[in-house]
């Protein structure tokens, strides 16, 4: 009898397991396509142990050229107590690249050599892992790191609304979520975590080729959550070309 209770035990937590990680129709689209260049945008606002803003920001890329994968990213963070930016870019080959629409989602960017970190990208149902090196373009720093981390109630289904149909591009609805950086910069809250995703890069790039094209998310005090794509030209001119507002 005890073997098997064990046996439906153990049944009951694979199908829970496998709800965990199976991806609903409406969330593919956060992953990786096969042979679809992919640009994700993630960004919040922390608070250094004076109370001061930090703002984290990234862009993270994957595209496919001659029949191999790459990934890009560039990220920044900018700290109010010492109003400086620092960043880091890494550019990689994938070795390899599954294109399975499971959780969690996995983005890897190899290190160049063996004295170069490994970047990557974990996203969970409950947690958000992004570990990249740091760069400081104003003021010398020891080499090192930095790594943001998300923990947020977990969700059966993350709300996901297109932005825009041409470049297609999704909107995660913002997820309330305590947040730490680690490494050379130490900073920690409750606050929103955006997450944004953009194919049809072609059409994007056309556009940066005779415009500059922006991407802007508002917290308002009213609670609600205001995201625009728009462009602006040499003339400061502004055609903003989708708006989302949370409410």
């Amino acid at each position: 009898m005890a073997k098997y209770y064990f046996i439906a035990a153990l049944l009951i937590v694979n199908c829970i397991s496998c709800t965990t990680s199976r991806v609903m129709q409406n969330e593919a689209m956060l992953f990786p396509d096969n042979g679809k260049g992919k640009w994700w945008i993630i960004n919040t606002i922390l608070q250094d142990r004076n109370g001061k803003d930090v703002h984290f920001n990234s862009l993270l890329s994957i595209d496919k050229s001659n029949e191999k994968y790459y990934s890009s990213c560039y990220f920044s963070v900018w700290a109010e107590s010492e109003n400086r930016y620092y960043t880091g870019i890494r550019n990689a080959e994938i070795p390899v690249l599954k294109f399975k629409k499971r959780f969690p989602l996995r983005i890897s960017l190899p290190g160049n050599d063996s004295l170069a970190m490994d970047w990557s990208l974990v996203f969970k149902r409950k947690s958000l892992n992004y570990l990249t090196e740091l760069n400081n373009k104003v003021k010398t720093l020891p080499k090192g790191y930095t790594q943001l981390r998300a923990k947020f109630d977990k969700q059966k289904i993350f709300a996901v609304s297109s932005i825009s149909a041409s470049p297609e591009a999704w909107a995660v609805k913002p997820i309330t979520a305590e947040l730490q950086l680690t490494g050379n910069i130490q900073s920690l809250a409750v606050n929103k975590l955006f997450i944004r995703v953009f194919s049809d890069k072609d059409i994007l790039l056309k556009r940066s080729s005779e415009n500059y094209v922006h991407w802007l998310d508002l917290s308002l005090q009213s609670g609600k959550q205001l995201s625009i794509l728009f462009s602006t030209n040499t003339n400061s001119d502004t055609n903003a070309g989708s708006v989302l507002l949370w409410d």
